[in-house]
């Protein structure tokens, strides 16, 4: 199992999924998310694929990022850890109510969300890989992003690891085949410098042997 250290390795995940609001006809020329419009397309899809992450048993709200402008343009981040205790079920209204009323005064242009990652090493046995799946939204973009490579029958350095891909890779699919569902759109995929992606499926990058890359190398 390798990690990606987003610190030094740039914007590039494992794997990438997203929706793209001006491709599916509800891009806004909003500049800013507005928290309380709960009717607004592009927080519906938010709200449903926060709800599933959180059903999964497979990642676990960890934190969430807002960035935001206030009155005099000046940019802001707030990381805030998430605390599961304060509401029954993930939602955004919840998150909202419970933690963004505080920063009414900021106007926000993007939130990030930080899930761990509760991978299955054999049954009944789980280890919690920290924020290793991210959300993200803005006005343009709905993505989702894993650091994980736990979907891939080798690992990153080209290591044999199919019995943890066997375990975990059938969830992910599970949720994202769930988001679709749900949301009624089709997700779209894409990939990275460490892997490729088809659809619900993360496959490793092949050397000119036929055989699993060291993408390190």
């Amino acid at each position: 199992m390798v990690i990606i250290d987003r610190q030094n390795s740039g914007q590039d995940g494992v794997g990438e999924w997203f929706y793209d609001f001006f491709e599916l006809d509800i891009y806004s020329s909003q500049k800013y998310i507005v928290k309380t419009n709960f009717n607004d397309k592009r927080l519906l899809i938010l709200n449903e694929v926060l709800k599933i992450l959180s059903k999964s048993n497979l990642f676990i709200l960890k934190s969430f990022v807002i960035n935001a402008f206030d009155k005099d343009e000046k940019r802001h981040e707030i990381k805030i850890n998430y605390d599961k205790n304060t509401s029954t079920e993930l939602s955004l209204e919840s998150l909202f109510y419970s933690y963004l009323e505080a920063y009414d005064n900021l106007d926000v242009f993007s939130l990030k969300f930080f899930f761990d990652t509760n991978v299955l090493l054999e049954e009944e046995k789980y280890k919690l890989i920290q924020e290793t799946f991210i959300v993200s939204l803005d006005t343009m973009n709905l993505s989702l992003l894993t650091d994980c490579d736990v979907w891939l029958p080798f690992d990153l350095r080209g290591n044999n690891q199919k019995e943890l891909a066997q375990l975990n890779a059938p969830r992910l699919e599970k949720v994202l085949r769930d988001i679709e569902n749900k949301v009624g759109e089709e997700i779209v995929e894409g990939d990275s410098k460490y892997a490729h992606v088809e659809k619900y499926r993360v496959k490793n990058i092949l050397d000119g042997f036929n055989q699993p890359l060291n993408v390190f190398d």
